[in-house]
């Protein structure tokens, strides 16, 4: 190659800065990801969704449980008028009907061998044991039993949040007990009001030995101490919480939650902001929805991938509903991105525990495995690609020609990877991508390529990828050929 040739080296193996500046991406970072994932810097393209449960329901989707008992796996699917238990390839419509509306979304907990489930218009339901013939009921018998959006269980008790009577207020069921709420001397039962928050009580959960729960700009943490008071609080955070009552997670290292303004982590100390570099785009595109549909950010939920170590934080950018999934990666720190197709919108998903993976449920009402095989739509896997960050060199007015990039891939496995360059004159024109260039890595030294531009980025682009590849850095050729 000439001497003339400069070089510059993209780093590819990290995660997702789609906002930053090109000049200010951190090492090791890619500016954007598509149906990519990570797994200790191997990059593996996501499989797609495949039917779990295909026969459509005439209802949206508000919420879905899955639990086993015995041998017997069980998935309760939420809707606005019922509650649907699906075992075996069978569905089966549980009674009563339900006086919810299509954003009523459906909360459930485990107290044993009971299930408890509220939707924020009954008292909470309860569906017990042998769930082969049984039907929910209502715990109408306390009349003090808050009719609440959200209902966890934590050291014996069942919590409630949301109250519908009083937006500020938590309550707990007695000791032992999750059909008796009103509290007396003898009882371990109560509530507090948060009115310290500004605004309402909008979720939380367990989080190992303390109970947290979110208000729209505060954090609060319960632990029990009996006695007159039952629970101790304190006050996590006076300026964070919680955007929407179904964007949290609960792992075994922190809970992981999207407040008002940034995602973040809360280990029962304090919440550490982990968004940068992708907070801006998503949160601009959720106010672009809320524009259009004010109830939007309510539809949003999230949910654990545990196989994976991931947090899918699925958010309307375009949409009413969810169309886009923000993925952290709690293990590497890496994001990425997974676009739903455009009328399958999300609805709600779960763990894959018991199932072998996660549940999603899309906009035709039915019940899709996340990453269990081939795409719905198009029979084949998601389209995957990784860019790099845009570089503009010493000058961004002066052209600059790409002759040859050379990939360090450590291969996992025979296949061939695709690149393509990208090229623009302008940040403010669109961004031309060349042909696909493909790389062997088995037998393959560099590509020889011809593209020419005044900013310049490289798409990994990953259609014939069959097994995962660790992308350590690529390295890009180029001469600068032209003035202003």
């Amino acid at each position: 190659m000439s001497d003339d040739l400069r070089k510059i080296s993209f780093v590819l193996n990290k995660g997702v800065n789609r906002d930053a500046p090109p000049g200010s991406l951190e090492a090791g970072y890619a500016s954007d990801l598509r149906h990519i994932g990570f797994d200790d810097g191997v990059c593996f393209k996501r499989p797609g969704v495949t039917s779990y449960f295909s026969t459509a329901a005439a209802a949206q989707i508000n919420g879905l449980y899955a639990f086993s008992s015995g041998a017997t796996s069980y998935v309760l699917r939420g809707r606005a008028a019922k509650m649907t238990k699906i075992t075996g390839g069978e569905a089966t419509d549980l009674t009563p009907a339900f006086t919810g509306g299509l954003g009523d979304r459906w909360s459930f907990a485990a107290w044993g061998n009971v299930i408890l489930a509220s939707n924020g218009k009954e008292k909470i339901q309860k569906f017990v044991s042998p769930y082969a013939a049984g039907d929910l009921a209502d715990m109408t018998a306390d009349a003090n039993c808050p009719v609440a959006h959200v209902v966890r269980v934590f050291q014996r008790h069942v919590f409630a949040l949301g109250d519908t009577t009083n937006t500020f207020r938590v309550s707990w069921s007695d000791i032992d007990d999750y059909t008796d709420w009103t509290a007396i001397a003898a009882n371990d039962a109560g509530s507090v009001d948060l009115y310290e928050s500004k605004t309402p009580v909008v979720g939380g959960d367990t989080l190992r030995t303390i109970f947290v729960v979110y208000t729209g700009s505060q954090i609060h943490t319960f632990q029990y101490v009996g006695g007159t008071y039952v629970f101790a609080r304190n006050i996590a955070d006076y300026s964070t919480g919680l955007y929407s009552r179904d964007l949290l997670v609960s792992t075994e290292y922190a809970q992981f939650f999207m407040s008002p303004t940034n995602f973040c982590a809360f280990d029962g100390s304090k919440p550490v902001p982990i968004g940068q570099g992708i907070r801006k785009e998503v949160y601009a595109g959720i106010a672009h929805a809320i524009s259009s549909h004010s109830a939007s950010i309510d539809y949003a939920f999230a949910f654990h991938a545990r196989n994976k170590g991931e947090v899918w934080f699925c958010v309307p950018v375009n949409q009413a509903y969810p169309d886009l999934a923000v993925i952290y990666n709690y293990w590497n720190g890496a994001w990425s991105l997974e676009d739903f197709d455009e009328g399958y919108l999300a609805c709600a998903g779960i763990d894959q525990s018991p199932l072998g993976y996660p549940l999603m449920a899309l906009g035709d009402h039915k019940l899709w495995y996340i990453e269990y095989g081939s795409n719905k739509a198009a029979g084949t896997a998601y389209t995957g690609y990784i860019d790099s960050p845009e570089f503009e060199g010493s000058d961004a007015e002066i052209m600059k020609h790409i002759v040859r990039i050379v990939p360090d891939i450590t291969a996992a496995g025979s296949h061939t990877v695709s690149f393509k360059v990208g090229t623009r004159d302008t940040r403010n024109s669109s961004v031309t991508w060349s042909s696909a260039y493909t790389f062997d890595p088995d037998s393959d030294k560099h590509l020889d390529v011809r593209a020419s531009g005044r900013l310049l980025r490289l798409r990994v682009y990953t259609d014939a990828l069959a097994s995962p590849f660790q992308l350590n850095k690529v390295d890009v050729y180029y001469a600068e050929v032209g003035g202003r």
